[in-house]
């Protein structure tokens, strides 16, 4: 029989990372919104461009992250989400608005921002080369990184955006593209290359963008001294252990879809996008994992040690032991059960994809 102490080592591990990162710092973006589509719950309740969300019912929110999260636990509910705002920099000028949601994330809880129609500041993407491909079509016409897009076929190229978009209709036409290379300008034809999206004939030059400049208000760093930093951990992974047993209960009563299940596929893609921001942002998917599979394990599903604790507490209310046979039952049915959930985790991984 095992001895229970894996959740609890999965719990640990949790607290120590989320120590090891708040002593280390965290670097985040403060949640200053850069947008407000109109018709969606946000703008109803009156949210603003420059608003930034101070807190989500309550709780404190300095980053998107958590305002993600705190909006990840209200995910199936019907009711209003609170939400502490106020422009940037003028603590003082706060406003409470009730942001109204039905079966809200029901469905799929991947983009909670994006259901209440809320868009976070980034800052202009400027039309500068960062890197370009060998071998693909930006490198062929003789693009250099460092390069600034000016127009595209005469028309005036002010944002990254516009470059791209000029680019995606073009599949194998020719384009020219004027781009500032130190003092100079020059002139360069460009036959774009094709991919396909959903059968469409997509354009692309092979070239990457250079990375924006964050201005220094918009950014913020968590930071303890490490012999503080284990409370602030602790609270973390209480948090998330608390959030996660609420969304298996919720998916368990049907407040939310249980297409929201992710396999290892789903993993592997979220353990890239958190390596892609920051090695703090890794850790801290670490610790998240393995407080989910601590909570999973603290199931009463035999075969898991939460099934063996419900086995020890059946006994002692009933003063002996389960018989064998039933306990085999058991075994065999928790079987069932998880590999039920690995198959349906894995259609939900393929479907995404």
């Amino acid at each position: 029989e095992r001895d229970g102490s894996d959740p609890a080592a999965n719990l640990l591990l949790a607290w120590v990372v989320y120590w090891g990162v708040f002593a280390a710092g965290v670097d985040a973006v403060r949640p200053v919104v850069g947008a407000v589509l109109p018709g969606t719950p946000a703008a109803e309740a009156g949210l603003a461009v420059g608003d930034e969300i101070r807190a989500v019912d309550g709780k404190a929110t300095s980053s998107w992250q958590d305002v993600q999260i705190a909006l990840l636990a209200r995910a199936g509910e019907t009711d209003a989400i609170e939400l502490e705002v106020g422009p940037m920099g003028a603590a003082r000028a706060q406003r409470r608005l009730q942001v109204p949601v039905s079966d809200w994330l029901r469905d799929a809880a991947e983009n909670p921002l994006a259901d209440l129609g809320v868009e976070p500041y980034r800052p202009p993407l400027e039309p500068v080369l960062e890197e370009v491909v060998p071998g693909e079509p930006a490198d062929t016409a003789g693009l250099r990184a460092e390069d600034r897009v000016l127009q595209v076929d005469g028309e005036p190229i002010d944002n990254w955006m516009a470059f791209v978009e000029a680019v995606r209709t073009r599949a194998g036409e020719p384009v020219a593209v004027t781009v500032a290379r130190g003092d100079q300008q020059l002139t360069v034809r460009i036959v774009p290359g094709e991919r396909r999206e959903n059968g469409v004939p997509i354009g692309y030059v092979g070239a990457r963008v250079r990375p924006p400049v964050w201005p220094e208000q918009h950014l913020t760093e968590v930071r303890y001294p490490v012999w503080q930093a284990w409370w602030p951990a602790l609270g973390k992974t209480w948090d998330m252990s608390a959030m996660t047993l609420a969304s298996i209960q919720k998916m368990v009563t049907g407040l939310i879809s249980v297409d929201n299940i992710g396999g290892p596929l789903t993993i592997a893609r979220a353990a890239g996008a958190s390596l892609s921001t920051g090695v703090e942002q890794l850790a801290m998917f670490i610790a998240y994992f393995s407080i989910t599979l601590g909570i999973i394990n603290l199931l009463p599903i035999p075969v898991l040690d939460g099934g063996h604790l419900l086995y020890f507490v059946i006994e002692a209310i009933r003063g002996r032991p389960l018989s064998p046979e039933i306990q085999m039952l058991g075994m065999r049915i928790g079987l069932v059960l998880l590999a039920v959930l690995m198959v349906f985790a894995l259609y939900n991984d393929f479907s995404r994809l």
